[in-house]
């Protein structure tokens, strides 16, 4: 009864009246199922919590948030008091008494706030944590890894710092990861490749650095990959392409290099391919063009170069059968011209680029004037990206941070212009 007193009961709605009733045996409240006269669960989806009648926010000093005291209902296992957009307060620390807790979903609560308790880590029962959509902060207690037989962990949209611990890779039985649009950082920890039985892995909107780790490949029951607008660089992991049953790759808003693979257009189940804006380079594999699964497939914004898969212009189920009507633009826009998302749109195709501008790549978002460095750089790219042999490519990839006078190959005449560009026949015999 506590609870409905610290959340101003009196408004959650006439099915909840009987919480005011003292002489109202608790298991016969309104949201309340009891075994064996223990109360076991509490739901309260429908409790207007915290309001002044009218669905609106109640006064701020009657709604003193979840009370310490629920820590006595020893035989607790699930609590439900999600979407309660006006609940204050913070998660106390003594609901780590709760031991037979197994599901706890708070969600969507956003003016809960405050640090995380230390002591969710004692819930060792626990199936399923959702506490996303609150306002939390502070670091993820390193205690909250031990919870071994979560299978469903939501800490998306909150406000946690830091970054993710090793110690990720201890919960081995989880099928969901969801730590989207927080402010963490740092690079994703290897042991991450430990979750083999993760289904979903959604990471997008945050701060983190550096590698995607190779060690996700050994999570072969992804269905979705998630790492949408973070900082990731480096190549894409070959390694993902042996997971069989992966149907989601979103990757977009980063910083990775490299090619694409061909083994991706192989994959089986894969149905939205999203790799745009990053600063990938190359030619699209053939193997996207013979995909039966594929459907939303984004390149954009990347340093993308002919020749087009026909078979993949002809696939009309392709980016929501823009390919259609407009052939290859519907899977990427060609030079000379650009849309936001580097591919044809329903209402105008590919926009031609004004006069006296035009793009590097296929799939620009918009125009510029290229100078001479543009169209070399652009030669240098497909050259380097074209040599098996490890000194011409070096011919073509190194010392390029100087003036492009000063490049391999490149004479320049006494005013700075470009003269001639060398092909020099380096590593094409055993003597060299």
């Amino acid at each position: 009864r506590l609870l409905y007193a610290y959340t101003i009961g009196r408004n959650w709605g006439p099915q909840f009246d009987s919480w005011a009733d003292l002489s109202v045996d608790q298991c016969d409240l309104a949201g309340v199922t009891c075994v064996d006269g223990s109360v076991a669960k509490i739901d309260l989806t429908d409790a207007a919590m915290c309001t002044n009648g009218d669905r609106k926010a109640g006064p701020v000093h009657e709604c003193k948030g979840i009370p310490a005291e629920i820590s006595r209902l020893s035989n607790l296992e699930i609590l439900v008091m999600n979407r309660r957009q006006f609940l204050r307060g913070s998660l106390p620390s003594e609901i780590g008494a709760l031991t037979k807790m197994k599901y706890l979903d708070i969600s969507s609560c956003p003016l809960l706030t405050g640090q995380l308790p230390s002591e969710l880590g004692r819930l060792a029962s626990l199936r399923y944590l959702n506490i996303g959509g609150c306002s939390f902060n502070g670091t993820v207690p390193e205690e909250l890894y031990r919870l071994t037989r979560v299978e469903k962990l939501h800490l998306s949209m909150n406000s946690f710092t830091g970054t993710l611990s090793s110690h990720i890779g201890r919960m081995t039985k989880l099928k969901e990861l969801m730590l989207s649009r927080t402010q963490m950082e740092g690079t994703l920890p290897a042991t991450i490749g430990f979750l083999t039985a993760l289904e979903n892995l959604e990471m997008y909107g945050n701060r983190f650095s550096g590698s995607i780790p190779s060690t996700l490949g050994h999570c072969t029951n992804l269905k979705r990959i998630d790492l949408f607008n973070n900082r990731l660089s480096s190549t894409i992991p070959e390694s993902l392409t042996k997971i069989t049953s992966l149907q989601i790759l979103h990757i977009k808003l980063n910083r990775l290099t490299g090619t694409i693979s061909s083994g991706f257009g192989e994959l089986p189940y894969l149905s939205w391919f999203d790799v745009s804006t990053n600063r990938l380079h190359g030619t699209i594999p053939e193997s996207f063009g013979t995909s039966e699964a594929l459907k939303d497939f984004r390149l954009g914004g990347n340093m993308i170069y002919e020749p087009i898969p026909k078979s993949l212009c002809e696939n009309q189920d392709i980016n929501g059968g823009l390919t259609k009507t407009y052939g290859c633009s519907g899977v990427i826009c060609p030079l000379g011209t650009f849309s936001d998302p580097g591919h044809a749109i329903h209402s105008e195709g590919c926009k031609p680029c004004p006069e006296g501008r035009t793009t590097m790549y296929l799939g620009s978002s918009s125009c510029i004037k290229i100078t001479e460095e543009d169209i070399l750089t652009i030669l240098y790219d497909v050259m380097a990206a074209s040599n098996s042999f490890p000194l011409q490519r070096g011919h073509w990839e190194l010392n390029r941070d100087g003036e492009v006078c000063t490049w391999n190959g490149v004479e320049c005449n006494k005013d700075g212009r470009i003269s001639s560009i060398g092909f020099p026949l380096l590593g094409l015999n055993s003597e060299n």
